[in-house]
């Protein structure tokens, strides 16, 4: 009967000890970290309220007239509210968003502190 039961227990350990294992480099291996490592990726992506036409095309699979496309919708929408507003601007889909989402980003436009629409 003790066999059993410290067997039990070290199985349970060694399960336990697998698990951590395998959830740290599940974690590593999927970008999720420390906080400040998040907030780091978040200042380099490109503000959507703010990107000028050269700074879009810069992003892949935006050209310049789809680059001009999203510096119009913004000066005629007013400022983007949410990353997935991009997909308002015609030649930009599901696909596309997709491959951009993780390069931009959205701030708050206040009257105080007015995006370039350049």
């Amino acid at each position: 009967m003790q066999n059993r039961a410290k067997f039990r227990r070290t199985t349970l350990r060694k399960t336990v000890w697998c698990g951590l294992v395998l959830g740290a480099l599940v974690a590593s291996l999927s970008g999720v970290g420390p906080v400040s490592e998040a907030s780091d990726k978040t200042q380099d992506r490109l503000d959507l309220n703010r990107a000028t036409v050269q700074e879009l095309i810069s992003l892949p699979g935006i050209g310049e007239a789809t680059a001009k496309r999203i510096v119009e919708f913004r000066e005629q929408h007013g400022p983007f509210q949410r990353v997935e507003d991009l997909m308002k601007v015609k030649g930009i889909g599901e696909k596309s968003f997709q491959k951009l989402r993780p390069l931009v980003k959205v701030t708050r436009v206040t009257d105080a502190d007015p995006a370039d629409n350049r």
